[in-house]
């Protein structure tokens, strides 16, 4: 089996980029509910053993950004069955 470790950290990376640009003030690299989405699925992806840790992790970001009263950040069921699926 291929490992992607280093591919989900490194899609991570690239969230904390968007997130931190975003915070200050450029507004054309929101991350939103699909791009979170997207990097749980790249830790779910991964062999790391602590993937469903992580891939939680993402989804409490998100809903950080959400409960903070961006509704950008609404979670769905996809980003919720994607990190359910990284535990099953």
């Amino acid at each position: 089996m291929k490992n992607l470790n280093g591919s989900a950290e490194r899609v991570e990376e690239i969230l904390n980029g968007m997130e931190d640009l975003y915070m200050a003030g450029d507004k054309t690299v929101k991350p939103n509910i699909f791009v979170f989405t997207s990097v749980i699925d790249a830790w779910n992806q991964s062999n790391h053993p602590k993937a469903p840790y992580y891939a939680q992790k993402i989804l409490f970001r998100a809903l950080d950004f959400y409960e903070s009263g961006d509704e950008d950040f609404q979670p769905n069921p996809v980003i919720f069955s994607a990190t359910i699926s990284g535990w099953a």
